[in-house]
């Protein structure tokens, strides 16, 4: 009897791993469940001198955020101020829970970090990079 258990259960686990590289293959999840994290939608505009990043942190308090930038990079965290749990009924019931939200964007062009601006309004976040710009127009007179 217990066999029969135990044939259901391994049969579970290699339909899972089957469902995770077919999820691979097509795109990355926006979520971990082991470290509880989230990632936030993220939208980009790049003008002549600045990069202006648009990030959606929903259930966040201003002081939560970290923001961590390279000329590079933006690097984003920001805690829930409460966990957001989810449960899925079916034949296997699962539940997870979320407490943060991490994010690393790879940025169009190098930008100089020290001079960057972040401002937090209704659950967006909205950085402003300036752009290293590495050479300089010369006027003809």
């Amino acid at each position: 009897m217990w066999r029969i258990f135990r044939e259901i259960d391994e049969i579970s686990k290699e339909i899972e791993r089957i469902m995770d590289e077919i999820y691979e293959g097509v795109d990355r999840p926006m979520w971990d469940y082991n470290s509880k994290c989230l990632e936030p939608l993220v939208s980009i505009r790049e003008f002549e001198d600045v990069i202006i990043v648009t990030i959606d942190l929903p259930c966040v308090n201003k002081d939560d955020i970290k923001i961590y930038a390279t000329e590079d990079t933006l690097t984003v965290e920001a805690k829930l101020k409460e966990e957001y749990r989810i449960e899925r009924l079916g034949v296997i019931r699962r539940e997870t829970s979320f407490q943060y939200f991490k994010k690393v964007i790879g940025l169009p062009s190098p930008v100089i970090p020290e001079k960057a601006k972040a401002r937090f309004k209704a659950g967006i976040l909205e950085v402003i990079l300036p752009k290293r710009i590495s050479g300089r127009e010369i006027k003809v007179e």
